[in-house]
């Protein structure tokens, strides 16, 4: 398991000797293990070591509380390993606490990034005892708990339990109505009875056992395994966040190897501290999901476990329409959005999104603006022009030329520009496409904010100030960004930009149209954002040579940072110049946009959809045709009907502009249609029957004009 997101805070050993206790800071490698206990320190030959591993986040009053049960077992654990993923560390008075209440254990805390099932690998990964206690932060524990679980251990001589569970006191099953009990197991729900795993992959909990039995799965909030089977296992560090099942899928897993066994001898109280859980919605949408990804990967064995998986989830929607006061409707269809999301592209979604975070902005921050440059001879001066002519910036600004890889005199120009003015720096990339140019540009970038600039723009004379003052006015946001608006040159680029502009097309310039106020978007293009968010976010995605804009800015707003659509921030462009390259240019945004949507399902909408349904539509439709003739009936009409479409994309250009550059827009309209719903269904259904993804290279002379908002 990979080691290097873990940083140890502080270590005592047996006897609490703060001699021995090294400063904070970075740990050796966590995988060094710690001294062996002393024979004084050990409990009689022959009987178990236990290892309590206890993950936390942002709950201190409830740690201390278990913590201070741990304290008064009547059988110590030899050591504690207290995981901490919270963005505030341990008071130091709770340490204080700490090592004096548990002399006799060795300690050590861990801070990790947050993910439970990373915490609890990352703690297991330390321990030495030959038993691993993996309690909830706000669990107490009656003083017998350790030694009952230890006993049934010791009392298997043959090693055949591999995990044991306790009893949750006082009982937490609640007095179920008859109507409710029959439905959950007329629709195989979870349900409260024997401890095990129904055929739909629902639980089925025993949570206060009156005498010890064994089970498939333990709760979360206390289990405990053999050292082999935590030599063997890792918990499933794909469900990230908070993570809801990981302790049902690992502890199942380990049911098929060894026995798991509840005492009710161990016996704790479970107080569901409701700190650090996702709000009702985001907390039904992961538990579907999750339930998903647990059936397909452990429980599934046969076509009809299939059909018991829907039947369960047909019966839980219709529990939550007949039962409203349950709540989490939308977030049941939200999860059920993504496990369809999964089984389309194969990807997971993000975990529930944080808090948003404030970022303090600098009083004069200095801005750097990237200019990715392939084959941009004839675009680049007048765009650079454009920067150099800023009026007001604070702190000033550098301008970086990300040259790589061009045919023509890109390079002759951009190191002209830099010879005439000290504020260009020109950057040699070996980067494939702007993803990586991007890069290479922020990391060799000074300023606190990045503006990223394409080539064919131009930006007003103002842009930068308006930047700096936009991220002033949204303090939590990572980046701003405004539309862009064509700027064409010739009859053709013009019509593009009337098809781009068109509600038939895309629909404006890229929001501004929907809402003249500055408001929260999910992506916008070419946008500026401040350094440290985009380090903190891993950049760009190389692999994305289109749509890597829509894929950064999405990561940027789950992580819980505002993305911000400013009207202000206008960037001109000048469009494709005949029809063919306007067609590829959207084939390709089809597939980047298919490449979104595998690694975001979350991200669909269904207007993303729309351009590939039209031409499934019309491709089966002419296959159906050819073989049956009258099939060619719902074809033409089919056809006619888009006809129309395209006839009304152009009568409504009637008066805005030149006959010529009206009569050019049906096609131009048609080529994104076309080009945008062929490459992403081309794309999708190689992904979905396995083709391999790469990290193609852009197209010379490449605009990034995203489809659809």
């Amino acid at each position: 398991m990979p080691t290097a997101d873990v940083r140890t805070v502080e270590w005592w050993p047996v006897g609490g000797d703060e001699a021995a206790v090294p400063a904070i800071g970075p740990a050796s490698p966590v995988r060094a293990p710690l001294p062996v206990v002393d024979e004084a320190s050990r409990a009689e030959p022959g009987l178990e070591t236990l290892s309590v591993v206890v993950c936390t986040r942002n709950r201190p009053a409830s740690l201390a509380a278990c913590v201070a049960s741990l304290a008064r077992q009547t059988r110590r654990a030899a050591e504690l390993v207290i995981v901490d993923a919270g963005t505030l560390p341990l008071p130091a008075r709770f340490r204080r606490r700490l090592r004096k209440r548990l002399r006799g254990t060795r300690v050590r805390i861990l801070v990790t990034p947050p993910g439970l099932p990373r915490q609890r690998n990352r703690g297991a990964e330390i321990t030495t005892g030959s038993v691993v206690v993996f309690l909830d932060d706000d669990v107490v524990l009656e003083p017998g708990y350790l030694d009952a679980v230890a006993r049934v251990y010791e009392d298997d001589p043959g090693r055949t339990i591999g995990g044991v569970g306790g009893a949750q006191v006082p009982d937490p099953t609640p007095r179920e109505g008859v109507w409710r009990k029959a439905f959950c197991r007329l629709f195989l729900q979870e349900s409260f009875g024997d401890g095990r795993v129904k055929r739909s992959g629902r639980p089925s909990y025993c949570l206060s056992p009156t005498e010890r039995r064994a089970v498939e799965f333990l709760s979360g909030c206390n289990m405990s395994f053999r050292r082999e089977v935590m030599t063997e296992l890792a918990f499933d560090e794909r469900l990230d966040g908070y993570a809801l099942g990981e302790d049902l899928d690992f502890s199942y897993r380990v049911s098929r190897r060894w026995a798991l066994v509840l005492t009710p001898e161990a016996r704790l109280d479970h107080r569901h501290v409701a700190g650090g859980r996702p709000d009702t919605d985001a907390f039904r949408a992961m538990s579907t999901f999750n339930k998903y990804l647990f059936f397909r990967d452990r429980v599934a064995r046969h076509p009809l476990d299939w059909l018991a998986y829907l039947w369960a989830a047909m019966g839980g929607v219709a529990f939550r329409i007949r039962s409203p006061r349950e709540r989490g409707l939308a977030g049941l269809v939200r999860g059920y959005g993504l496990v369809l999301g999964h089984a389309c592209f194969g990807t997971l979604p993000p975990p529930p999104t944080p808090a948003p975070q404030t970022r303090p902005l600098p009083a004069r921050p200095f801005v750097s603006v990237v200019v990715p440059a392939r084959n941009e001879e004839a675009t680049l001066g007048p765009c650079v022009a454009s920067i150099l002519g800023q009026e007001r910036t604070p702190a000033g600004f550098e301008v970086l030329v990300v040259e790589n890889g061009s045919r023509d005199r890109t390079r002759a120009v951009a190191e002209a520009l830099a010879r005439d003015d000290p504020r260009v720096r020109v950057l040699a990339s070996d980067a494939r496409n702007q993803s990586e140019a991007m890069n290479d540009g922020i990391l060799a970038a000074r300023g606190a904010i990045v503006a990223r600039v394409d080539a064919h723009s131009r930006i007003a004379p103002d842009y930068l100030a308006q930047v700096v003052a936009a991220l002033r006015r949204h303090p939590g946001a990572a980046g701003v960004g405004g539309p862009f608006l064509a700027a064409g040159e010739t009859t053709i680029e013009r019509a593009v930009g009337l098809a781009r502009s068109s509600p038939f097309g895309v629909g404006g310039g890229y929001g501004v149209d929907r809402d003249g106020a500055e408001h929260d978007v999910r992506t916008v293009q070419c946008g500026a954002y401040w350094r440290d968010a985009l380090l903190d976010a891993e950049l760009f995605d190389a692999a994305m040579a289109y749509g890597e804009d829509e894929e950064l800015n999405w990561r940027l707003v789950r992580s819980g940072a505002r993305v911000v659509l400013c009207p202000a921030l206008r960037q001109p462009y000048r469009p494709r110049g005949t029809l063919g390259g306007l067609l590829r240019q959207y084939w390709n945004y089809g597939q980047g946009r298919a490449r979104v949507l595998a690694k975001h399902p979350d991200f669909v909408r269904v207007r993303h959809l729309v351009p590939s349904a039209f031409v499934l539509c019309l491709a089966v439709l002419t296959v159906v045709a050819m073989l049956v003739p009258r099939a060619a009936g719902p074809l033409g009409l089919a056809v006619l009907a888009y006809a129309l479409v395209l006839a009304a994309s152009a009568v409504r250009e009637l008066g805005r502009a030149p006959a010529a550059e009206v009569a050019l827009v049906p096609a131009a309209v048609a080529c994104m249609h076309v080009g945008y719903g062929a490459g992403l269904l081309v794309r999708g259904l190689r992904t979905a029957f396995g083709g391999r993804e790469q990290a193609p290279a852009r197209d010379d002379a490449a605009v990034y004009e995203p489809p659809a908002r």
